[in-house]
């Protein structure tokens, strides 16, 4: 009798935490659904010229920063070498743990978002804004802040899932959130892209690993 009462509980249980997660995985895709939206609204203003005020009072502001070290900072961050050093590192310490399904997440989400950053930018053929920069890869959205949201956003989201001390998760996710705001930064601080580009590629990057989160939720529910 014991027993078929333990079973119940644990039966209840596991309906408790699967509607749980079936209401979270919803809200994921209503965030990502939004995130979506409003590039779309971002991309339809930027092109018709609505924000072109906004985009010179922000990089006049953020040009004009010259905090002792703060060059040298976004140097750093904004260095291709960073972001695929941390992804090539990441991945290899996955694979050596045998967390392959983490691994694989993180190459779709680096991989996938450099690809849909690329689309985009030859779709709208962007300029950027400064002319003396030997580039020839388009402004809008911005690849390194659509890269750097899905990379430290997806490292936010497994110290989230897999730190289970408190003060630890809430210290890496502050210094990733540090560092995708940084990177964003940069790309204006340096002249690389006006401010839209940015916010563009934090939107659409954001919507995409917010997908990219939810299937992985739901290929382990489906995992026998």
């Amino acid at each position: 009798m014991q027993t078929v009462i333990k079973l119940r509980d644990i039966i209840a249980k596991l309906e408790t935490s699967a509607i749980i997660q079936k209401k979270h995985l919803k809200l994921l895709l209503v965030i990502a659904a939004v995130l979506a939206l409003a590039y779309a609204v971002l991309s339809w203003l930027v092109f018709n010229n609505y924000l072109t005020g906004f985009d010179a009072v922000v990089e006049e502001t953020i040009s004009a920063w010259s905090f002792k070290g703060l060059h040298t900072y976004f140097d750093f961050v904004t260095d291709s070498r960073t972001i695929v050093g941390t992804t090539m590192l990441v991945v290899a310490i996955l694979v050596l743990r045998k967390q392959v399904r983490l691994a694989a997440f993180i190459i779709m989400a680096t991989g996938g978002s450099w690809l849909l950053s690329l689309m985009f930018k030859f779709m709208f053929e962007r300029v950027r804004p400064g002319v003396d920069i030997d580039d020839d890869i388009f402004a809008y959205p911005s690849g390194h802040a659509t890269l750097a949201i899905c990379l430290y956003g997806a490292l936010i989201f497994i110290t989230t899932e897999f730190v289970r001390t408190r003060w630890v998760r809430l210290l890496i996710n502050t210094g990733l959130t540090l560092f995708i705001i940084s990177i964003g930064l940069s790309r204006v601080y340096f002249g690389y892209h006006y401010p839209t580009d940015v916010l563009a590629g934090w939107f659409m990057g954001g919507s995409y690993l917010l997908f990219l989160i939810t299937g992985y939720h739901l290929s382990s529910l489906l995992k026998p």
